[in-house]
């Protein structure tokens, strides 16, 4: 798998096992294009990401989620690979990827949960979220700056998180970027809300999203 070369502004790297929701998507669409992205594990079936790290629509069998995952170049002892048996788009997303930018990837058996693997939390929509909240986005993107500008870049369809009483929720996927007038920085700049698609998670995955 490629090394990456997007990057979450201002990041650092994680300890293995700090966000165990977290997912490598990895879409083979052709012999030769393959897209990383980010997700969320949220039930041991399905996993939350964005819409548009499956374009062009055609997935081969060789696309893979990975869980428990700590490094892209190499296998992590926690991690689990998995089939995508389902790829369910938003059916008012925007090509543009800016617009109902949220997918679900059902896999090809329940994920085997430990330490390293759980499901996130979804936010409600009686959560509000503004610049006082504790919130992190973890991504498969470098962490400097000054790196070259590849989208997606790891980081398109990694969970925004925030801290509500204690428990990490996801608030937001990543989906698209700004980048300076130098073209020189990448951040995570637009996101998915969460709880707004709670009906199409719901409605999709028969599992119920209150908590």
């Amino acid at each position: 798998m490629p090394r990456l070369t997007s990057s979450i502004i201002g990041g650092e790297n994680a300890k293995e096992g700090d966000w165990p929701w977290m997912a490598h998507v990895y879409v083979v669409t052709s012999n030769t294009h393959a897209t990383d992205c980010g997700g969320s594990l949220i039930s041991e079936r399905w996993v939350l990401t964005a819409a548009c790290c499956f374009k062009p629509s055609f997935i081969k069998e060789e696309s893979v989620v990975r869980l428990g995952a700590y490094w892209l170049s190499e296998e992590s002892q926690h991690e689990s690979q998995y089939g995508m048996r389902k790829v369910i788009l938003h059916p008012k997303y925007s090509d543009s990827c800016k617009g109902n930018d949220i997918a679900l990837v059902e896999l090809d058996r329940k994920a085997t949960l430990s330490h390293f693997v759980k499901p996130v939390v979804l936010a409600n929509p009686s959560q509000v979220f503004d610049q006082h909240s504790d919130c992190r986005v973890t991504g498969w993107g470098m962490t400097g700056k000054n790196v070259p500008l590849k989208d997606p870049g790891g980081d398109t369809g990694g969970p925004l998180v925030c801290k509500v009483q204690g428990q990490w929720v996801q608030a937001g996927i990543v989906s698209f970027s700004t980048v300076t007038p130098e073209k020189k920085i990448c951040a995570p700049s637009f996101y998915t809300r969460v709880s707004s698609f709670r009906d199409f998670i719901k409605n999709n995955t028969f599992f119920s999203t209150e908590y």
